[in-house]
Formats: C-alpha cells, sequence, structure tokens
C-alpha cells in the first residue's frame, strides 16, 4: 500500500553533544535546527549529559548547528527525507577552540643578560681549560677522554 510507511510530521532526532573523548557536555551548548532553506525549526539546550531531542520533524533535508563557549561551531546537514525511518540519532562532537596564538615578540629574550646577575659573575669566573675544553670538544682534545670521579 503506497504511504503506509509514511511517518508524515513524526519524524524524531535523539542525539548528545559530546567532547573528542566521549563526555557528554551541556554547560553553555546551544543546539538548533534550520531547513535547508534556512528557516528556524527549533532551538535546543541540552540536558545535564548532553542528551537532545528533537521531535515532530517532517520527511525534508535540515541543518543541524551546535555552539558553545570555548568549542567551535558545530554544523551538519542531515537528511530525513526518507520518510519511512522515523528515529534518528545524530550524535555532535564539538572540538575544543584553537588556542590563541602566542606573540613572540612580547615574550622576554632569554639570553646571558637576562640571567641573575650572580650567575653571570660565576660563569665569567671560570677558567679557561684544555681539558675542559677537549671533554666538550672531542676533536680538540689531546689523547683520549678521562672521566675523573670523585668518590
Amino acid at each position: 500500500m503506497p504511504g503506509q510507511y509514511d511517518v508524515g510530521h513524526n519524524i524524531t532526532l535523539h542525539g548528545q553533544v559530546q567532547t573528542k573523548d566521549g563526555r557528554g557536555i551541556s554547560e553553555g551548548v546551544m543546539i538548533s535546527i534550520h531547513t535547508s532553506d534556512g528557516a528556524p525549526v527549533a532551538t535546543r539546550q541540552p540536558d545535564w549529559n548532553g542528551n537532545f531531542d528533537f521531535v515532530g520533524l517532517s520527511a525534508t533535508i535540515y541543518t543541524l548547528s551546535a555552539k558553545a563557549e570555548k568549542f567551535q561551531p558545530f554544523q551538519q546537514t542531515l537528511d530525513f527525507t526518507d520518510a519511512r525511518v522515523a528515529y534518528h540519532t545524530f550524535n555532535i562532537v564539538l572540538s575544543p577552540l584553537d588556542k590563541p596564538a602566542v606573540n613572540l615578540a612580547a615574550l622576554p629574550a632569554l639570553t646571558d643578560q637576562s640571567a641573575p646577575k650572580d650567575a653571570r659573575n660565576r660563569q665569567r669566573l671560570l677558567p679557561p681549560s684544555r681539558e675542559w675544553s677537549g671533554m666538550c670538544h672531542p676533536e680538540r682534545s689531546e689523547g683520549p677522554l678521562q672521566l675523573f670521579v670523585n668518590r
């Protein structure tokens, strides 16, 4: 019989808003569904665990979107034109906002001049040593490397 499975305006969309690691989120989240021509259908806030439902939808194409503080906006097209399916599940996975770019010019320079004065003076007091130079640069040493262990 034609139209026997037609659910008309009785389509339900159920889902959960979650982070990449699968945790449900709800704080500051707003979920909206619009028709393909942009007409608003409904807006919801998810429950405490990020779950949401849109009930009484028509068999058409929708745009589902979600916004939340500290997360990138989400948008997805959903095709519900197969009116034989009355219940749809769709989870929204939100990605955190990118960390703000760091202004490298504003960071302090990490040079000898930024070291404490007494640390700079101690560095200057170390006597130049051919043995020390040879240990740092084996190609400059005059013989085999020797290690001394103080006990």
